[in-house]
C-alpha cells in the first residue's frame, strides 16, 4: 500500500476461519483467472521477509521499496508480523503512523480479524 500498488493477501487456511476485510481477498490466484501467467511473472517482484530469509530485512528497514524492487505487482511472503519494521524505515514511518496510529497492531487487528460466522455461532 505505502508503494502504490494494490495489497493483496494469500494463505492457504485463513480464509476457512476470517472473513477477508472489505477491498481485500486472502489469495492472489484470482490474478491468475485476469492474467495470464507470463505477463504477471515479468511484472512481479518478490519481497521474501520468512524468517529463514534474512536478506530481505534490510530493504524493508532501511531502503525505497519501489527503487528497490522496480515491477508493477510487489509480492510479499512473510510468516511474521513486520509492520513494526516499516516504522524504523524513514521513507514510510510518518505514513504508517497517519495509517495505523501508535497502536499498529490493535488497529490491524480490528481491521483484519473478523471471525465468519460459522467459527461465532
Amino acid at each position: 500500500l505505502v508503494t502504490n500498488r494494490v495489497f493483496l493477501v494469500d494463505s492457504t487456511t485463513i480464509h476457512h476461519v476470517l472473513k477477508p476485510p472489505r477491498g481485500l481477498r486472502w489469495h492472489y490466484s484470482p490474478l491468475a483467472d485476469f492474467l495470464d501467467h507470463d505477463f504477471l511473472y515479468e511484472r512481479s517482484k518478490l519481497l521474501d521477509l520468512r524468517w529463514q530469509n534474512k536478506l530481505e530485512f534490510p530493504n524493508l528497514l532501511c531502503k525505497d521499496l519501489r527503487d528497490t524492487y522496480q515491477s508493477q505487482f510487489l509480492f510479499v511472503f512473510s510468516d511474521q508480523y513486520f509492520l513494526p519494521a516499516m516504522m524504523h524505515n524513514i521513507r514510510y514511518r510518518e505514513t504508517v503512523r497517519d495509517w495505523f496510529g501508535e497502536d499498529l497492531f490493535g488497529t490491524v487487528a480490528r481491521y483484519l480479524i473478523a471471525p465468519k460466522e460459522s467459527i461465532m455461532s
